[in-house]
């Protein structure tokens, strides 16, 4: 495997970890920006939610846990509410 593979899916492991990680402020913002920001880099089509076919594999494959209603998509709400074990 290259350097620069690796070094990408580092970056990217790191922000899904971000993303996913309880943050200090999450009684005022559950998701915080952390979330938003997941979205900001991998939502190429804007629609507000994240596919398969828009996250890298090992993004998805963490971040599918969170379609909470099994439709293949994963929106900000679905993540925060994830995140939030409700």
């Amino acid at each position: 495997m290259n350097t620069r593979k690796v070094t990408t899916l580092t970056v990217l492991g790191l922000i899904l970890a971000a993303a996913f990680a309880p943050s200090a402020n999450a009684q005022t913002r559950p998701g915080g920006d952390r979330v938003a920001q997941l979205f900001a880099r991998f939502d190429t089509n804007k629609d507000g939610k994240l596919t398969k076919d828009e996250a890298p594999a090992p993004v998805w494959s963490r971040l599918s846990a969170a379609d909470l209603n099994g439709d293949g998509a994963v929106t900000m709400e679905e993540v925060i509410k994830y995140r939030s074990g409700q």
